[in-house]
């Protein structure tokens, strides 16, 4: 059973992704702080932590530092407010695997992130067919155009490159993406 950490001060709004992940077979543990969270990543291996950027004693950042010193196999994503876009590009560059927008409405869009990420790692050495290059280079050109900021174009292709380009074709189609 794939193990994933939540680190969310606010517990109350994570209790439906909680119970979603739950639902989909995963075992959940959720913690409010950075040093639970630092603790129980000593204590535990976990294949998946979503860490909230501003947890109550620190930034996330400083579990991804912790997180990626013991292991590069774990997949972190970022979760934080949609204005916070300056924070996400950093993260990504220091090693998280993605990142989601808070609140988190959709479930199954937050379960696909986590999934993909997954199916990614299986994958990970893989070389790219044209297909899965071309259906990156759509994702990349719709992330230059609907993220609020100005990104140059080897942070779009940072984004994609390390959130989607690894996304086998016959397994998610492009539409999937934006439903």
């Amino acid at each position: 059973m794939t193990q994933i950490l939540i680190a969310q001060d606010e517990a109350f709004a994570l209790e439906p992704l909680q119970e979603f992940l739950s639902q989909k077979g995963y075992a959940v543990q959720v913690v409010g702080s950075l040093q639970e969270a630092v603790s129980s990543c000593q204590n535990g291996k976990y294949e998946v932590i979503l860490a909230d950027l501003r947890l109550p004693d620190g930034p996330a950042l400083k579990l991804l530092e912790k997180v990626r010193e013991r292991s590069g196999e774990t997949i972190f994503i970022l979760m934080t407010q949609m204005e916070n876009v300056k924070p996400v590009m950093e993260a990504l560059h220091l090693g998280a695997n993605d990142y989601l927008f808070k609140p988190i409405g959709n479930l199954e869009n937050a379960a696909f992130v986590i999934e993909k990420q997954m199916l990614w790692r299986a994958e990970k050495g893989k070389v790219l067919t044209d297909a899965e290059r071309e259906t990156a280079e759509k994702i990349r050109d719709t992330v230059k155009k609907h993220l609020p900021i100005d990104i140059t174009e080897d942070e779009a292709r940072k984004v994609t490159d390390d959130t989607i380009l690894k996304l086998d074709p016959k397994n998610y189609s492009y539409a999937t993406l934006h439903s």
